[in-house]
Formats: C-alpha cells, sequence, structure tokens
C-alpha cells in the first residue's frame, strides 16, 4: 500500500481483484440463496404435486372399479320396471344377468330378491364360470328383514360388508318398483379380494403399496388380502390393520409428520412417516366418502430414500455452490492484474449474474495473454457451475405445473348439444347363444369400433351402459357443427358396422347390427355428482328424448348394419348437408308433445 497526496493508495492487483472478488461473490451468494429457497420449496411442491397426481390416479382407477357396478344395477333395475323384462320370466332374466356380468367383470353376482322370497342369483368365478341359483344363503327371517330394509330406501346404496363362504363382499342394492308397487330388489356383489388384486396392480405402477382403510382400525384392500385371511368370518368381515401382515400399515396409528416436513402436505391427503426398523416411511392417506355411510381411506406407502436423498441434494448443492464461490473470489484476486477493459467486462457480465439473469451472461473470450486467458477461463467455469444450479429445477418446468393447477373447477352450466345413443339389436338373444367371454369380447370390440368414429368427430363419450353407448357433441369444446359432426359419425359408424358385420360373417363369428338415436336440445353439462368426484356429464330432458327415439328405430328395421333416427331439430340443422327422410310423429315416454322422426341415410 503507498501514500500519495495523503491518499492511502492500494496496488491494480489489488484493486481489482478486490472488486472482482466482491461483486461474484455478491452473484454467487445471491445466486446460490435464491436457488437454495426456490429448489427447496420447488422439491416439496412437485412432491405435493406428484401426490396430487398419484392419488387423483388412484382415486379414478377405483371409481372406473366400482361405479361401472352402480350404473350397471342401475340399468337392470330400469329394465325391469320399464317392463322390459318380467319377473315370472326367469331365463330371460338369467340371460339379462349373464350379460351385465360379462359387460362389469368386477361384479362376482347379481341377486334378484322378491317380497314373496323367491330369489334369482347369477354369479361368476374367477375363472369366468356362471353359476345360477335359486335358493338363498341365508335363513328365510334375515333374507325377509333384507327385502323390508331395502323396501325402505330409495335408490342405489351401498350396504354393510356381506361375508359369505369365506369372502367378503362390497354390497349394493336397488329397490324395484313399478307403478308404486314394491317387487323387490337387485343386489350385486364385488368382492374385497378382487379389490385388492385390482388396488394391488395400481401398486405397482406407482411403485408403491396402495391400500383401502374402512376406518383406522380395518383394511378393505391390501396385497396381503388378495387371497383369503384366517381371520375372516361373518362376525368379523374385515382384517384388523395389525393382522394384515403388513408392518408399515400396522404403525399408521402412530405415524407423525417428520421434522423439517412439514410443508410435504396435499390438500385433502396427509403424509405422515413411520420409522420400521433404520428404515423410514412415508405414508399418504385420503378420505372418500361415495361408497357408503362410512368414509374409506385410500392411501400408499413407500419408503422415504427417494424423499431423503432430494433434501441431499439441495444441501450437496449449496455445499458446491459455496466452494465454487470461495473459488471464484481466489481466482479474482489472481486475475485482477488485468487491465480494466476486461475487468469492466467481467464487473458487467457478474451483475448479471446477481440479477439472476444467467441467461443474457456471456462466456468471456480468450486471450493470448496467460493471466487474461486463465481469467477468461475461471470465469466461463464459475458461470457452467451456475447454470448447472439452474438445470437443476428448471424454472419454465416448475411454471408449467402451476399453471397446470391454476384452473377453475368446471361448473355446470345449460347449453344446447347434439346428443347420440346406440344400441345393439337383439343383444339378449345373442347373449344367450354365446359364452360370457365371448360376449364380453364382442361388446369389447363393438365399443372400440363405435369410440373410435365418435372421437374422429371430437365428439365426447359419456358412459357405456351395458350394450349401450351415450355421446354428446359441443362440450366442453364449443362446436356449432355439433348436430352435423354428430350426424357424420353415425354415417360413419353405420359404414364401419357393415364393413364389421361381414368380415365376422367370413369368419363365422356372431355379428351384431345396432341402433342410433340423435337429437339436438338443452341440457346441463359440467360437473355433477358427489362432492370430490370430477364426473363431467350432462343431464336433461334432451337426454332421455334421445334415448326414446334410439328405441324407437325397432320399428324402422330393414335388417341394415346401422338403423339411424334423428329428431326434428337435427334434421333442420343439417337439411341440405345430409339426406334425411321423414317417418312420422310418435309419442314417447316422459314427453307430451310428439317428437318427429327422421331416418339418415347418407351425406
Amino acid at each position: 500500500m503507498k501514500k500519495r497526496l495523503g491518499i492511502a493508495q492500494i496496488s491494480i492487483t489489488l484493486a481489482l481483484g478486490v472488486a472482482i472478488g466482491g461483486l461474484v461473490l455478491v452473484a454467487v451468494a445471491a445466486v446460490l440463496v435464491t436457488q437454495l429457497i426456490a429448489s427447496r420449496s420447488s422439491v416439496v411442491e412437485l412432491m405435493n404435486d406428484s401426490m396430487q397426481e398419484a392419488f387423483g390416479s388412484i382415486e379414478l382407477a377405483l371409481e372406473s372399479h366400482l361405479l361401472p357396478a352402480v350404473d350397471q344395477i342401475e340399468y337392470l333395475g330400469l329394465q325391469i320396471e320399464n317392463k322390459s323384462y318380467e319377473l315370472d320370466d326367469r331365463e330371460a332374466l338369467r340371460h339379462l344377468f349373464v350379460g351385465a356380468l360379462a359387460a362389469t367383470p368386477q361384479i362376482e353376482a347379481l341377486v334378484l330378491v322378491q317380497p314373496n322370497l323367491t330369489l334369482l342369483s347369477v354369479s361368476q368365478a374367477p375363472d369366468r364360470a356362471i353359476e345360477v341359483r335359486t335358493t338363498p344363503r341365508t335363513g328365510p327371517a334375515e333374507l325377509r328383514t333384507l327385502v323390508e330394509e331395502v323396501e325402505a330406501s330409495d335408490g342405489v346404496r351401498w350396504y354393510e360388508l356381506v361375508h359369505a363362504e369365506g369372502t367378503t363382499y362390497l354390497n349394493l342394492r336397488r329397490p324395484i318398483r313399478r307403478d308404486g308397487e314394491y317387487l323387490g330388489f337387485l343386489a350385486s356383489l364385488v368382492s374385497l379380494p378382487a379389490l385388492s388384486q385390482f388396488m394391488t396392480d395400481i401398486g405397482d405402477n406407482h411403485e408403491a403399496t396402495v391400500f383401502i382403510l374402512q376406518d383406522s382400525k380395518n383394511v378393505l384392500a391390501h396385497p396381503a388380502l388378495v387371497s383369503p385371511h384366517p381371520d375372516l368370518s361373518e362376525e368379523t368381515p374385515l382384517v384388523a390393520i395389525d393382522r394384515v401382515g403388513d408392518l408399515v400399515l400396522a404403525a399408521l396409528p402412530n405415524g407423525q409428520v417428520r421434522p423439517g416436513m412439514e410443508e410435504l402436505q396435499s390438500e385433502g391427503i396427509e403424509v405422515l412417516h413411520v420409522d420400521i426398523g433404520e428404515t423410514a416411511y412415508m405414508i399418504a392417506t385420503k378420505q372418500v366418502d361415495q361408497f357408503g355411510s362410512t368414509p374409506w381411506q385410500i392411501g400408499a406407502w413407500l419408503p422415504m430414500e427417494d424423499t431423503m436423498e432430494a433434501m441431499s441434494h439441495l444441501r450437496n448443492g449449496a455445499l458446491i455452490g459455496l466452494a465454487i464461490a470461495v473459488l471464484a473470489v481466489l481466482l479474482a484476486i489472481v486475475l485482477g492484474r488485468l487491465f480494466a477493459r476486461p475487468i469492466r467486462r467481467v464487473a458487467a457480465e457478474s451483475t448479471k449474474i446477481s440479477g439472476l439473469d444467467l441467461g443474457q451472461v456471456r462466456p468471456l473470450p480468450g486471450s493470448r495473454i496467460a493471466e487474461m486467458d486463465e481469467q477468461a477461463r475461471a470465469f466461463n467455469a464459475m458461470l457452467s457451475g451456475l447454470r448447472s444450479f439452474e438445470r437443476y429445477v428448471p424454472r419454465r418446468l416448475v411454471s408449467q405445473l402451476i399453471a397446470s393447477h391454476s384452473g377453475d373447477e368446471v361448473g355446470s352450466e345449460e347449453r344446447e348439444l347434439t346428443v347420440m345413443f346406440t344400441d345393439i339389436v337383439g343383444f339378449t338373444a345373442m347373449s344367450e347363444r354365446l359364452p360370457a367371454a365371448e360376449v364380453a369380447r364382442l361388446l369389447n370390440e363393438h365399443f372400440s369400433l363405435l369410440a373410435g368414429c365418435v372421437e374422429a368427430e371430437e365428439g365426447t363419450i359419456d358412459k357405456y351402459i351395458g350394450d349401450a353407448l351415450m355421446a354428446f357433441w359441443g362440450a366442453p369444446d364449443i362446436q356449432e357443427d355439433h348436430a352435423l359432426r354428430a350426424c357424420r359419425a353415425g354415417l360413419a359408424i353405420a359404414e364401419a358396422m357393415a364393413a364389421d358385420i361381414a368380415e365376422r360373417q367370413a369368419d363365422g363369428r356372431p355379428a351384431a347390427r345396432i341402433r342410433i338415436g340423435i337429437h339436438s336440445g338443452p341440457v346441463v353439462v359440467g360437473n355433477i355428482g358427489a362432492p370430490g368426484r370430477i364426473n363431467y356429464t350432462i343431464v336433461g330432458d334432451t337426454v332421455n328424448t334421445c334415448q326414446r327415439l334410439e328405441a324407437l328405430g325397432r320399428n324402422f328395421d330393414r335388417d341394415e348394419a346401422a338403423t339411424i333416427l334423428v329428431s326434428g331439430a337435427v334434421a333442420t340443422a343439417v337439411g341440405g348437408t345430409l339426406t334425411v327422410e321423414p317417418v312420422g310423429s310418435y309419442s314417447v315416454k316422459g314427453r307430451s308433445e310428439e317428437v318427429q322422426a327422421f331416418r339418415l341415410t347418407s351425406e
């Protein structure tokens, strides 16, 4: 240090070294602190999003497994109430039940019980073998109690679990009434071993152990309950949580929030940790209340190695960043002997770093002067290390994840749509001649063909009901030509069905013809159903009228591959574009006004 004119002076090497080193230290420290905070927050948020996504898929899969049983028993009840089937025609009912079991393999048994205690039970074994019973498994007094209990109810309901012959079943019942008279009830049974196998397959997809609890003490589904458990009986239809043989699940009541992991919680999902020996496990649970009066808890557990590894990466990254900062300061002191021009350039680029604008930072060029070239290499190495931190948790990916969860829930609204119903001609008679497995295969191939035609016209498939398909156009995206799209889909189905029938007849396989009804009108569209369940569907008189229009098609059957009837509203909307032939006006059930019907033939 020198003195000149009373002012203390330092060498340019020290001055520039201190200046550059200070800027680099500030920039690196700002990046490290910001990235460390952002990275930890992003890791927690990403893990929360992952849990939400995982539980969303588990809940959706559970609904796809159980809710078809609800739709199926509702469909069967309507068939009987609408006099499509009579209770004394046991043979027709048996074939109806066999077809229903083929379409919903998760249902193990369908039972019809009348007030006089006569009974029809059709069940299927895991090998798809069908068994028909006409004698009850319970005594007359118990059976009469069931009949009276269901008579006092209204609609499809989940009842208490049923245990029979070593197996526990989910129990779904629906009363049957015709003109106000109670005719008995329908029941469908879904076995818990089958549900356990289903949840096991889901767990394999997520590399976790997935389970369902009826309450905090009893287990509904678990990989260990795929086979019969010795604790099961009529008195104890469920296995206690500490008797399953799963040490992690048994420790759930004693689980705690891990210190430092309080943020690892998602809305509606509780996350706890338990220690088994030297291994820590994370258990996440979520309550669902749409399958009976007692809420269920779906859950999953897995080792915490992945979570702790992510947190460890953050700590290691901070140490590496600190080492880079120290190295950068030391190099800056050495490189401080360079001339002012490269120093100013370093200062300018360092300022950009302190503003976290790493994309705008330019690497320093090399130099013939050894000291300058060394400075350029050191600065570029530091920049590369900082950009590695930026790539560790990509901000663009985080922004996309945040944006994907920022939308409001879809509400219900009234909108003008076009609805399509299809139904196989003579399906009951066909199912009488074919084995259950063949019926199921035919339905799967049939629905695959129809779905391709509907989706080609950007239609929305609402549901499959027995051998029927329901679809609509005009939602969720607005489609001004929704009626034309539906009609084009119907014509495409007719063409595809004709080709399919020809191919099946050539191969000696059973072929099916269908009826199609298409109607346009106002409906309520949006999220409709129980709280916590996303079910985008439509309801309203337009839906019922379309189904009646499809059924009316049986009066105009010409042995074609597909008989397509459209309403007057549809005929008006597509007039001049497609060929429609009026067939008259007809009264349909549920409407005071007659419905104009037209046959759709071609473009």
